[in-house]
């Protein structure tokens, strides 16, 4: 039989493009160019990230810790110490341009950053504008970074500068000195602490306990008299500094020279003394009588220390 052409296969169809097209061609493969591959931090040399460091946090003129008050009405008070809703929550660096602030989300991106970099972010020169303040920034900042402190200058409130001891001035006095009493329970863990610096201005009728009293032969000036009452309070109240830093191994004439006294305390007039100001030549003479007797004072700490009967007191490690 043959094929029947009158009913021929269907062709198939072909399909119509759209006019002005051209003919579709096959698709390449789509080449991704390689990803780069992610810069780590962690891969530069120490030496380098050294540097990072320093650019990012060393301040050549300090870093300024200032309080932030919740109510701004009692700013303009004068005694300080008397405003009793005022926080400082945290300390911040306050600078002249944005460019010098701190940038404290990097120290904070990683811990192994933060270790790496506190050391040198902590070994600036802090300014705190009171001692309040110092305390409440301590506060937060923890015994371990408190540890890489190195120098601390605190500023303090107005003061009243009159002849006469008022009762107002006596308890400025004892508010200051129980702040840094506070101060001297946080700062104990700072190793490495070479400058403690005030500018508070003491009045001579100073409160101390009796066996804080070091009693030396010889007659003395009023001047040199005050001079010793002073470093005597100055190492009642930051005594924790001083007895950690003996345990550690540091010597009395290390240590004297650690907390500095304001020289206002010498080149004021003072009516109740004779007499009532100090030449240049005198009042060198009473910053020296300061850190004499801290040394003393230092040394018969470390003598009781060595004592036997010390020694079976303090509990075997």
């Amino acid at each position: 039989a043959g094929r029947d052409r009158s009913n021929p296969p269907p062709r198939p169809l072909k399909r119509k493009l759209p006019p002005g097209s051209s003919k579709p061609h096959k698709k390449k493969p789509r080449v991704e160019p390689p990803k780069p591959k992610p810069f780590l931090f962690f891969s530069l040399p120490p030496e380098i990230r050294n540097m990072i460091y320093g650019f990012a946090f060393i301040r050549p003129d300090g870093v300024r810790l200032v309080g932030q008050p919740t109510i701004p009405l009692l700013r303009s008070s004068k005694w300080l110490w008397k405003r009793k809703a005022v926080r400082h929550p945290l300390g911040r660096s306050r600078r002249v341009s944005a460019e010098d602030r701190l940038p404290v989300p990097f120290l904070a991106c990683c811990k192994r950053v933060h270790a790496e970099a506190r050391a040198m972010l902590y070994s600036n020169a802090f300014v705190a504008e009171d001692m309040e303040t110092l305390g409440a920034w301590l506060d937060k900042l923890g015994p371990g970074n408190a540890t890489c402190l190195q120098r601390i200058r605190v500023r303090t409130e107005p003061q009243t500068w009159s002849p006469r001891v008022s009762t107002k001035v006596m308890e400025q006095q004892e508010r200051y000195r129980k702040a840094c009493r506070r101060v001297a329970n946080r700062l104990a863990c700072a190793v490495n602490l070479a400058s403690f610096k005030t500018i508070f201005y003491y009045h001579h009728k100073i409160q101390l306990p009796l066996r804080i009293r070091l009693r030396r032969t010889g007659r003395v000036s009023g001047w040199m008299d005050l001079a010793r009452k002073i470093t005597e309070a100055l190492y009642h109240d930051f005594r924790p500094i001083f007895s950690q830093g003996l345990t550690r191994g540091r010597t009395p004439g290390e240590l004297c020279g650690v907390l500095g006294v304001s020289r206002n305390n010498w080149w004021g007039r003072r009516q109740s003394l004779s007499p009532s100001t100090l030449t240049a030549r005198d009042a060198e003479r009473a910053e020296k009588e300061v850190v004499k007797h801290m040394r003393l004072l230092l040394e018969r700490n470390l003598k009781y220390r060595l004592h036997p009967r010390f020694r079976a007191q303090t509990p075997c490690s």
